[in-house]
């Protein structure tokens, strides 16, 4: 932003995004001169209006509501009304990811379910309201994507952004189904909830393609499941969402975290010992870090 206005002064610099929905308050000290909260479909056309800049917007925060110049909120766009995404504006290319590590797999992201409505003490988003609903694209607008995919870039495999795809079984196995004979056949890989990873869901997404399902373990403690993460899961639970994946033939790979608020070591040992015991196809251990505020 500073390089942008100290070369061209008169240029209206636009902030969106995670950062902005969740914290307008510290993003609209950054300089900009519209902070877009929300959804930036909608919001990116408030921000390019006249008075955008000095727009005051009302927003919650944990000490109280609090009103800030220049921020705009966009509405809620219904998915059935999203373009695709203007990936001619980028360079598709440099972005490099290989399903499953196989480099005859490359693929590029798409996005077919968005927010979520689970309550994981951890996660910030539980408490903005717009990453609260979820939502789902219609099954026809994910295919066209897809074939648009194939056709203009030549890509035959893609990984899903959503949060878990597996919220709303209806709409999930709608999208299997349609997959399951769509042409040309495509390679995914997505983002489930472990407690909801049934046997029948699996088989439903290994039929239609899915190589590979990624979940939140976050800790094989169950203390610390239970006291912190509060994602309706156990040890056993994310032990069996490893042995579905791999009894319909999916890879899995799953996050696990350390630094937890009251943690022991004993816990950490825990997440190893689940580790070594479920073993799946590959994992991350991160540290917890809370944003600033």
């Amino acid at each position: 932003n500073r390089i942008v206005k100290a070369t061209r002064p008169d240029t209206r610099t636009i902030f969106g995004g995670a950062h902005a929905t969740m914290g307008p308050q510290s993003a609209a000290r950054g300089g900009f001169d519209v902070v877009v909260m929300d959804d930036g479909l909608s919001g990116v056309h408030l921000a390019l209006e006249p008075g955008a800049p000095d727009h005051e917007e009302t927003v919650p925060t944990r000490a109280g509501p609090i009103t800030i110049e220049g921020v705009v909120r966009g509405p809620l766009v219904p998915t059935e009304l999203w373009p695709l995404p203007a990936r001619h504006l980028v360079d598709i290319r440099s972005y490099k990811y290989y399903l499953a590590g196989d480099p005859e797999k490359v693929s590029t992201i798409v996005m077919w379910t968005q927010g979520c409505p689970m309550g994981c003490l951890f996660c910030g988003g539980r408490e903005v309201e717009f990453y609260r609903r979820y939502r789902v694209r219609p099954v026809a607008d994910c295919l066209a994507e897809l074939d648009h995919l194939h056709e203009k870039y030549g890509y035959g495999y893609v990984q899903a952004m959503d949060d878990e795809i597996n919220i709303r079984k209806d709409w999930l196995f709608e999208f299997c189904s349609a997959m399951e004979t769509h042409e040309p056949r495509f390679g995914w890989r997505a983002f489930i909830k472990s407690e909801l990873f049934t046997d029948e869901i699996a088989r439903a997404m290994s039929r239609a393609g899915c190589i590979e399902v990624c979940t939140g373990v976050e800790s094989g403690s169950d203390r610390i499941l239970k006291s912190w993460v509060r994602k309706n899961t156990t040890y056993a639970i994310n032990k069996r969402a490893v042995e579905t994946a791999h009894e319909h033939g999916i890879r899995i790979k799953t996050f696990c975290m350390v630094g937890n608020p009251g943690e022991t070591r004993d816990d950490v040992m825990k997440t190893r010992d689940w580790i070594l015991d479920a073993k799946p196809d590959a994992f991350d251990v991160t540290v917890f870090q809370p944003y600033p505020g």
